[in-house]
């Protein structure tokens, strides 16, 4: 009789796109809504640039900015914090004496007139805000840059956080004496991706958070100001969960196609009942021939 042998099969290439194929299309049938959703998130993003801005809009904002007295708000400045300075200096630990009382009434009198002159030109960018207009090319294009530059800092996030995790975790993080290769690599890899879906779930809502003190800004009606605020949050919402999903399916990819090279080389071994790497060391169970 010839030995019996059990070759475990490589994963063909194609299966694993087929099954995600699949996947994809049963999940989109069970969730329209939320696919139809993440659809206009990312046609929104592509698309979404925003109304242009005609040259009397143009010319009015300039006007309106060219109008704030910055120089002023500058000298106000300095004069509240020379006068902060002056009191914390002359104040005692539980007693304010004459010098530090003086120091104290002008420090705030120029407190006020701080706030006053600051709510002046608060209201002017506001006015010249409101000449450029909620949806105009501008605002969205502010709107953009806060988004990815949260998304930035999502990512360093996920970088600063796996770099620690090497540097305090480096025997937690090291290869176990009875882990396999493909396992110890597997759960670094988990290790990445939780901490890039951690990072951009928090930059997502970092950005939501300055988008909101974005429109404050410009003193919008509550209905514009909620439709900006919803199509922006839903665009940013799609993009971060493509990168997400991108992400995944490359792990995912990884995983099994280090796991079917590894099937089809321990296939290829002669004799080989069973193939595995422990350690980095292969290890076989060869078969056994049985004669009547």
């Amino acid at each position: 009789m010839s030995a019996q042998q059990d070759v475990a099969s490589p994963v063909a290439p194609g299966e694993l796109g087929q099954v995600v194929v699949r996947a994809t299309v049963a999940f989109a049938k069970r969730n329209y809504v939320a696919m139809g959703l993440w659809a206009l998130g990312l046609f929104i993003t592509a698309f979404g640039s925003g109304f242009s801005v005609s040259g009397q809009q143009r010319a009015e904002y300039a006007r309106i900015m060219n109008s704030v007295d910055s120089a002023s708000l500058q000298d106000l400045e300095m004069a509240f914090f020379q006068a902060d300075e002056n009191y914390r200096y002359n104040k005692g630990w539980f007693s304010c004496n004459e010098e530090c009382q003086h120091w104290q009434t002008k420090r705030e009198h120029a407190q006020m007139a701080l706030n006053s002159e600051q709510k002046k030109v608060e209201s002017q960018v506001r006015e010249a805000h409101r000449a450029l207009g909620l949806f105009s090319t501008d605002t969205v294009g502010e709107a953009r840059d806060l988004f990815w530059g949260a998304f930035a800092g999502g990512k360093r996030f996920a970088k600063r956080a796996t770099y620690w995790d090497v540097i305090f975790m480096g025997v937690g993080m090291a290869m176990g004496r009875d882990e396999s290769l493909p396992e110890f690599l597997l759960r670094v890899l988990i290790r990445v991706v939780m901490n890039l879906t951690v990072g951009l779930i928090f930059a997502l809502i970092t950005f939501l958070f300055s988008l909101a003190s974005f429109l404050y800004t410009y003193a919008p009606d509550p209905l514009s100001a909620l439709t900006f605020f919803g199509l922006a949050a839903l665009a940013a919402a799609s993009v971060v969960a493509t990168y997400l999903l991108v992400v995944y399916v490359a792990a995912v990819g990884t995983v099994v196609g280090a796991a079917s090279v590894a099937s089809g080389y321990a296939g290829r071994l002669p004799g080989t009942r069973s193939a595995y790497i422990r350690n980095g060391h292969l290890r076989q169970n060869r078969g056994h021939s049985h004669y009547n």
